[in-house]
């Protein structure tokens, strides 16, 4: 560092934040928390101060600083789990789903409208080329393999009755037919598969659901229940009811299938913290200006200001930080270290 004056020690400010959490008084490890637009310090002072009461106006003859509450402010552009964990004062964890049937899952129906489901991820849809067959197109139908055994429920069949193929979901996801499968319906007749089949995969195409009545019938026509990819239902776990329902009524209580892919996602568990504490470092990567870290023992770190969810511009979460004294450890310097980089 140049002595002053000095244009060398103007400073252009960059640099990386890490925070290293306290959870139940064990430290987690330092975190580098991303992308920082911004990071700054700022000191709250309180004063005792006299005055001089010998005669006319009272004159100040004394100042001494009796509080002294650093602080710092930052805001973040990287939206990962962990820091809006921090802005929504939660925890996040992670939840497993394994790929699974979902029979008779009870629903109400609402005409044009959407409605939850247990699960997530509903890919749901088994496609089975066929040829030399009867179309099996009615919702609901069973179809078993000659050769695996293995059966499937029909959800839509896309084709003519010599060749197309049946979008459904499997009752054991992980048996697939195989080439030369002549396929048995419960209800229509036998159609053989036309190769190999393409597997369990998430459909943009043929997302439907079988629905039925209480005792397991069938009521409803393929496009009743609905999972609109466009609108990501398929993704987080959402059937839309059909603007002009064949089968189905509005407010009918009805039964739903469907198949869910197997999925592990992260959730946050928001507002479920009153203290979110641990050790701040900071280390500069200044384009101009000299190098420095900073080591803040204890800092109480809350979320403040707006993060856009909509908007022209990159969203931010804006936190602001109270640093704590230290004296245990740190009996020297209590508050923190602010170190020269050579």
């Amino acid at each position: 560092m140049a002595n002053a004056p000095s244009t060398d020690n103007y400073v252009l400010g960059k640099g990386v934040i890490f925070f290293n959490e306290l959870l139940n008084n064990v430290y987690q490890g330092e975190r580098d928390l991303g992308n920082a637009p911004t990071f700054s310090m700022n000191i709250a002072l309180d004063k005792v101060e006299h005055f001089s009461s010998r005669g006319g106006l009272g004159k100040k003859d004394k100042s001494v600083i009796s509080k002294v509450t650093p602080g710092i402010a930052f805001s973040l552009d990287e939206i990962n789990m962990d820091n809006f964990s921090m802005l929504a004062l939660g925890d996040v964890s992670s939840v497993a789903q394994a790929a699974s049937v979902i029979s008779a899952e009870a629903a109400v129906v609402h005409v044009g409208l959407r409605g939850e489901l247990a699960k997530r991820n509903l890919g749901m849809l088994y496609a089975i080329p066929f040829e030399n067959g009867t179309v099996i197109a009615v919702p609901g139908e069973i179809v078993t393999g000659s050769i695996t055994g293995a059966t499937a429920t029909v959800v839509y069949v896309d084709g003519t009755v010599a060749t197309g193929t049946i979008y459904g979901y499997m009752s054991a996801p992980t048996v697939p037919f195989t080439q030369d499968d002549v396929l048995t319906g419960s209800i229509a007749a036998a159609a053989e598969v036309l190769g190999s089949t393409a597997g369990v995969v998430a459909s943009t195409s043929y997302g439907y659901a079988v629905v039925t009545d209480a005792t397991g019938t069938t009521v409803q026509a393929a496009n009743d229940a609905q999972f609109d990819a466009t609108l990501k239902d398929a993704v987080i776990g959402r059937i839309k009811w059909s603007d002009t329902p064949v089968d189905v009524a509005d407010g009918e209580s009805v039964l739903v299938n469907y198949y869910a892919l197997a999925i592990t996602y992260d959730v946050i568990s928001a507002f479920t913290k009153t203290v979110v504490e641990g050790f701040l470092r900071f280390v500069s990567d200044n384009a101009a200006g000299a190098q420095k870290e900073l080591k803040i023992w204890r800092v109480s770190i809350t979320p403040t200001g707006d993060t856009a969810m909509i908007g022209e511009n990159w969203s931010t979460l804006g936190f602001q930080g109270e640093v704590l004294s230290d004296m245990t450890n740190h009996p020297d310097s209590p508050y923190m270290d602010i170190i020269k980089l050579t």
